[in-house]
Formats: C-alpha cells, structure tokens, sequence
C-alpha cells in the first residue's frame, strides 16, 4: 500500500510518501519460533518492496492461545523482541507484531510490540479485554503514538476497533496512519466459546461492520486506516 500525501492533505499534518504492508499470517499456536521465523520471512519480503512498516496480526508471535497466555508471556523488551528488534534494523523497517506481554507485576497483557530500525522498542497494551479474554488478559491504560521515518503512527487491538473517542485521541495526538492488529481470536458469548460455525458467522457479520467503522474513523480523524 503506497500513501501519498502532501502539505494539507491530513487536516494539514506533513507527511511523506511511504509504503506500508498489511501481513496475514497463521500462526502455530504454542510455537513462537516458527511464528518468529515467519514474521522475519514476511518482513524481509515487505523491505524488498519498499515498505518502511509492517503490521502482523493480534498474537502473531503465540497464536490466539488464551489459556497459555502465562506459559507464553514475556517481558518487552525481551528474547522474542529482540529478534525482532534485529530484523527491523537490518531491513531497515518498522515491525509491528501481537504478542503477550508479561508485565513487570506478573499481569499478563494482549500487545503490541513495535521494533524501529533505529534501535526503539516501544509497546501497545490492548484497551479493551472481551467477555472471552477478559480471564487470560487485563486491559492497558495508555494511548501513544509512534514515530517513525515517513509518517507518524498509533496503534490498536481488535475489540478496541469498536470505540471511537480512542481513534480521535490518536489523531489529537498528531496520528497520520493507524493500524488494526486483528487476530479474530476465539469469540465467546454469555460465556461460551463458539464453534466454528457459529463464528465464521460472527466474523461475516463483523467484517461488514467494520468496513463502515474503517471508513467513518478515516474520514471523521482526518487519517488512513488499516486493519
């Protein structure tokens, strides 16, 4: 994706042009090497298209493993982000992957973690924890926005799609560009995971839902929107 923008054309914010590449991947569940192995593969392919950030989806590096979130967690910085980390400043790219995250008090989170090729490692909590999470994971409290060669950027996690006030504070926050990191997960309701069926069904109805949601926070924040 090539965006293209100049002096005025983001409610006046400057930004250059720059490519962007949206990555949809399945992940093994339980096996982080090969999903960081994958994510390295996929990022290598994007730089040689020119892309400066690649967004991979919600849990890219565990899988959407929810009672392991624990066994799987680690710390930001730590072992996987810094394989990571080493991927963005040899392509020279910005790599943003879902991942949990161990805090420092032991509370496992649903991340992001964004690895810059100048050397930052920055993250993203998940805002808002679904019925079917809310067991595994517990909600973050901020909202940044990152810099990065071209543009600058916020980010978010699936369920958090469904609320607008945080999309109008990253555009106040000076956000050009924001990225959805949707992984669709295991939906529950009224406490029960559902089976395939019944979310393939879900997933239709909600795939409809956000394409309206997409084109109103774009146009409303004045900003380009993926997921």
């Amino acid at each position: 994706i090539h965006l293209q923008a100049t002096s005025g054309s983001l409610g006046g914010f400057l930004m250059e042009d720059i490519r962007i590449a949206c990555v949809q991947m399945n992940s093994v569940m339980g096996d982080p090497k090969t999903n960081l192995d994958k994510i390295v593969r996929y990022s290598e392919k994007a730089a040689e298209t020119g892309a400066k950030i690649v967004c991979f989806p919600e849990l890219a590096v565990t899988g959407s493993l929810y009672e392991g979130a624990y066994k799987f967690s680690e710390t930001i910085p730590g072992e996987s982000s810094s394989e990571l980390l080493a991927a963005a400043q040899h392509y020279e790219i910005t790599i943003i992957a879902g991942i949990c995250e161990r805090g420092h008090d032991g509370v496992v989170y649903n991340s992001l973690v964004i690895c810059f090729s100048d050397g930052r490692v920055e993250r993203f909590r998940k805002l808002y924890i679904p019925e079917g999470e809310y067991p595994f994971f517990r909600e973050g409290s901020e909202v940044p926005v990152f810099e990065a060669p071209g543009c600058t950027f916020g980010v978010s996690i699936c369920a958090d799609l469904n609320f607008a006030e945080l999309y109008k504070l990253m555009s106040v926050k000076g956000a050009e560009v924001i990225f959805n990191a949707n992984g669709g997960g295991r939906i529950a309701h009224y406490g029960k995971l559902l089976d395939f069926e019944e979310k393939a069904r879900s997933i239709r109805l909600d795939r409809r839902s956000y394409k309206r949601s997409l084109r109103y926070y774009s146009t409303t924040n004045a900003v380009y929107f993926f997921m």
